[in-house]
């Protein structure tokens, strides 16, 4: 099939971006490009950015979908090249940031000014992404700014792939005829780094009642994991706290000696290049011997989340903060197991948005809805309690009822399909992905 639309990555090219690797020159901030136009971290001089961290396999690009683009002569040819049957895309990043976009004045505007004079610009399309982490903060003014940016931009091009569903329905009221779709980098990120791996879910009897997984040290995780030191259940949970000296480790390697380093990077040490296994690939072993998944989110306090961020901005914003799930809940998905989240207000509510089915049958949900952190806490915990009350054969008997089966099964399929279908496969598609997923999808491991 001949591609429609190819994806320009044009990092450290376009005029007037302060973040651009040459800007920072005599600058004490990191001249390293990635991070430079990194739409995740915080610099000290606002602008535009260029890297939106997709998740790419090494060898999709055999059929060329997406190019490096190294000068601005190279960008006018691609851009006047384009026919209706043959568009290109340009890429930026959203940051999780907001003041770095809409403190950067007229950057944008500046760059659709010189690009609207080349031949075929009416046929360029523009992709702001940014699948990895957005809390909704500061996004009306945001917005504001960019609608000043983007006049002489036709809305059916400009394309918003944006992790937070939230955040993605506040945009499509502002924008309605924008391509605005939810965008999880985690779909790929956990089928890559599970390949050549066969999770087959234990439909026999279980020995333990739930799994809870912990790397960075948070409140609400401590809170979580002392409770259960408290209750003595050690034996009926298996949990990790890479930060606090217990693990469970990896589906690629049982073998411990890597935690050391692990724990140094969960204390805020330098990255071990293992981490994203022991992120990604828990041991399967573990939650196949556990009936329920407590899921301990990446933040519960949106107060929390407000003063993090205004840090950095210098503004407070308190009341927008929206629910975000990552790939800790996803994990639910991918490894056949109901779920409690210890997470934001609406977290549910966020799942059933993007199709998923949670499951008021077996927990009282009523916890997802209060907006109170600590009587939040105190209804997650009695729906664990009320759990743990019950005996093994009694839970195993309520988790292996066919309805109960079903909606596993369905956010089972409901994942693989976000996988193969979602945003980013437009320009790395399922034939362009290493052999492994294919002879997957062929025996039907994976979907």
């Amino acid at each position: 099939m001949k591609p429609t639309n190819i994806l320009l990555w044009v990092n450290n090219i376009l005029p007037g971006n302060n973040r651009s690797t040459d800007a920072h020159l005599g600058n004490k901030i990191s001249r390293n490009r990635t991070t430079e136009t990194s739409c995740l971290m915080p610099e000290s001089i606002p602008g535009l950015s260029t890297q939106s961290h997709d998740e790419i396999t090494a060898h999709a690009s055999k059929d060329n979908l997406y190019r490096n683009v190294t000068s601005m002569e190279e960008l006018k040819t691609y851009i006047e090249s384009q026919t209706p049957e043959l568009t290109y895309t340009i890429n930026f990043g959203w940051h999780l940031h907001p003041y770095m976009d809409y403190n950067s004045g007229d950057q944008l505007k500046n760059i659709v000014n010189v690009l609207k004079e080349f031949d075929n610009f009416h046929l360029l399309k523009w992709r702001f992404a940014n699948g990895w982490d957005m809390y909704g903060l500061d996004e009306e003014k945001r917005i504001a700014w960019f609608k000043t940016q983007t006049q002489d931009i036709n809305a059916t091009n400009i394309i918003f792939h944006l992790v937070n569903v939230d955040t993605c329905n506040t945009y499509k009221k502002h924008f309605p005829t924008m391509d605005i779709k939810p965008y999880f980098i985690y779909y790929q990120r956990m089928m890559v780094k599970n390949k050549g791996l066969t999770f087959n879910a234990n439909k026999e009897k279980r020995e333990r009642y739930f799994i809870c997984l912990n790397n960075y040290t948070k409140t609400h995780r401590s809170e979580i994991v002392d409770w259960i030191k408290w209750n003595k259940w050690q034996d009926k949970v298996d949990y990790s706290y890479i930060s606090q000296n217990k693990t469970l480790g990896s589906e690629h390697s049982h073998d411990l000696t890597q935690f050391k380093s692990l724990k140094t990077f969960a204390d805020g040490g330098q990255r071990n290049e293992h981490i994203s296994h022991w992120q990604d690939t828990p041991p399967y072993f573990n939650f196949n011997r556990c009936y329920f998944y407590l899921v301990t989110e990446t933040h519960f306090d949106k107060q929390a989340v407000s003063a993090r961020m205004a840090v950095d901005s210098g503004t407070q914003d308190t009341t927008s903060v929206a629910t975000f799930i990552s790939e800790k809940t996803l994990k639910a998905m991918q490894f056949e197991i109901p779920f409690i989240i210890v997470g934001l207000p609406y977290s549910l509510k966020a799942l059933r948005d993007l199709g998923y089915e949670t499951f008021p049958e077996l927990f009282d949900e009523s916890y997802d809805t209060e907006l109170d952190d600590k009587k939040r806490l105190a209804l997650v915990k009695d729906a664990v309690q009320n759990l743990m009350n019950k005996p093994l054969d009694e839970v195993h008997n309520i988790v292996m009822q066919e309805s109960v089966q079903a909606k596993i099964l369905h956010n089972k399929h409901l994942f693989l399909e976000n996988f193969r279908t979602g945003p980013w496969r437009q320009w790395e598609p399922l034939e362009s992905l290493p052999l492994w997923f294919e002879s997957e999808a062929g025996d039907g491991k994976w979907w």
